[in-house]
């Protein structure tokens, strides 16, 4: 696993799908992470570990 302890990231569409995978990805390894996405529903399923699903 690599190590994203110093890292911060902006993910656009990280809700669902690949956005919501490299949020995850990152969030793993440490980083700190803050998502965009269409609507809050699917943004508080992000939160909670699961994806949106559309």
């Amino acid at each position: 696993m690599v190590d994203y302890s110093t890292k911060n990231a902006v993910i656009t569409g990280g809700a669902s799908g690949m956005g919501f995978s490299l949020a995850k990805l990152l969030v793993d390894g440490g980083a700190r992470v803050a998502i965009t996405g269409r609507s809050q529903a699917s943004l508080d399923a992000a939160r909670n570990g699961s994806a949106a699903t559309r």
